[in-house]
């Protein structure tokens, strides 16, 4: 059969027609209250949870205690910082479904997602006309249960991933940071290969002496190599990266220097 997917937080509706259109027309999203469900006992039939909780009071606790509880898969979008958290810590160390496997992340490179309010809906001052927030770092939270999950989930989403880069895949959220910006850094350097190679060939394309086509190659390489750098810096966490290197590069000059002059014996 179909999976049965069950989104407990309605918003307007519009789920249910977003993931048909990406082939799961069986989804569960109502508008009905989600505690008072699980309350009743009577909850709707369903294969995956797939969410994203109001980010307000303490619905994302409430969410993440059901979702650890049910022994069901589920995939929950929520703010990066949730991980932090001491219940989902607590979750994660005292749950036993996720104690035996573990959930893993996966989120966007480079820009974080945009949310969006639903028209007709009151919007603070921050949400524009459109209805789009400004960016919001956060990540897809998932939870497969027995042989689903783990190393064999991390394997073919790491196949999909390559075939587009535009999301990351790991175990921990700052993996996944590291994971994303190891995508931008080597799409940037890709970037800056292909630009020195197309500036060397417009060179010999152009013909000319030997030491002016070389000349002007050298020039396009170095502007290539030189913006390459630009962009590099401008990645999220590039400052903090550089002041890392910079203390190591400083605390290895101050060891060398121990080295050579000897330290003294206590």
């Amino acid at each position: 059969g179909q999976l049965k997917l069950w989104d407990p937080y309605f918003c307007n509706g519009a789920v249910v027609q977003n993931l048909a259109k990406l082939g799961f027309p069986q989804v569960h999203n109502k508008n009905e209250d989600f505690y008072a469900v699980l309350k009743s006992g009577k909850l709707p039939p369903h294969d995956v949870l797939i969410t994203s909780p109001p980010y307000s009071e303490d619905h994302i606790e409430k969410c993440m205690r059901y979702c650890a509880s049910s022994g069901k898969p589920w995939c929950v979008l929520l703010p990066n910082w949730v991980h932090k958290k001491s219940y989902f810590q607590e979750l994660l160390r005292e749950t036993p479904s996720l104690v035996n496997a573990p959930p893993n992340y996966l989120g966007p490179v480079g820009r974080p997602y945009h949310y969006w309010f639903p028209s007709g809906s009151n919007r603070p001052n921050h949400v524009g006309s459109d209805g789009m927030t400004t960016p919001f770092h956060s990540s897809w939270h998932i939870h497969l249960t027995g042989r689903v999950g783990g190393m064999r989930l991390m394997r073919e989403l790491e196949a999909e991933r390559k075939s587009t880069n535009e999301w990351v895949m790991a175990k921990t959220v700052k993996g996944l940071k590291w994971c994303g910006r190891k995508v931008q850094e080597r799409a940037v350097a890709a970037k800056a290969r292909e630009a020195a190679r197309a500036a060397t060939q417009s060179a010999a394309l152009r013909g000319g002496a030997r030491a002016t086509g070389g000349k002007a190659a050298a020039t396009a390489a170095a502007a290539a190599a030189e913006a390459a750098a630009a962009e590099l810096a401008a990645l999220p966490g590039a400052k903090k990266r550089r002041a890392r290197k910079g203390a190591g590069r400083k605390k290895n000059r101050t060891r060398r220097m121990l080295g050579d002059f000897g330290e003294d014996d206590d």
